[in-house]
C-alpha cells in the first residue's frame, strides 16, 4: 500500500532527521601498520562493531526453547579489496607479511579502520592480531575498463577500541 498523504511523509522524514545525517559507505579506510602508504589502495573495507556470539538455544520445558546470547565475539571475519598497482604493491605487501616478525607470527597485524581518511577523521577503531587471505586476481582479455582488485577476507581481533578524532570530514 502506497502512503501518498504528503504529512505522513513528512513525519516520517522529520522522525528520521532527529539521528542526524547518516553515514556514507565510502567515507571509510583502513591503515595498517607497517603499511601506512598502502591505504589509498585499500578500495573497500569494514567497520568492526562489538557483538554476541552465536545464540545459544536453552530448552525449556514441554519441549519449547528460549535463545540466551553467548559471550562477546571478539574474533571477526569481513571482506576487504585492495586495487593493485602496476608496482605490484599489495602483491607485495602480502608477500611481506608473510615474513615472521621479532614478537609476533607470519602475516599478523594490527590496524586502523578510519570513519574518515587518517588525516581527517570523525572515528577511527582499533584491529588486533589480523590476517588476510587473498583470492586469486582475475584477469580477462577484453575487458579494457576495469582496474585490477584483489578481494581478501580479514581475520581480525575487535576489543571495542574507538577514539574519536578531529570532528568533521569537509
Amino acid at each position: 500500500m502506497a502512503v501518498t498523504r504528503a504529512s505522513v511523509i513528512k513525519g516520517f522524514h522529520d522522525a528520521s532527521r532527529l539521528s542526524g545525517d547518516k553515514r556514507v559507505a565510502a567515507d571509510y579506510s583502513m591503515q595498517i601498520d607497517g603499511f601506512e602508504d598502502r591505504w589509498l589502495l585499500c578500495k573497500s573495507q569494514f567497520w568492526p562493531e562489538l557483538t554476541a556470539g552465536e545464540g545459544i538455544e536453552v530448552p525449556t520445558p514441554l519441549g519449547a526453547a528460549m535463545w540466551q546470547a553467548s559471550q562477546c565475539k571478539f574474533h571477526q571475519q569481513a571482506q576487504v579489496t585492495f586495487q593493485e598497482s602496476k608496482l605490484g604493491i599489495i602483491s607485495q605487501m602480502f608477500k611481506d607479511m608473510l615474513i615472521c616478525k621479532p614478537g609476533g607470527s607470519a602475516a599478523s597485524f594490527n590496524a586502523w579502520i578510519y570513519y574518515g581518511t587518517p588525516e581527517a577523521y570523525i572515528q577511527r577503531a582499533r584491529i588486533e592480531y589480523a590476517f588476510l587471505t587473498a583470492e586469486p586476481v582475475e584477469t580477462d582479455w577484453e575487458n579494457r575498463t576495469q582496474i585490477i582488485t584483489i578481494p581478501t577476507t580479514i581475520f581480525y581481533h575487535y576489543y571495542g577500541q574507538v577514539e574519536a578524532g578531529a570532528g568533521d570530514l569537509c
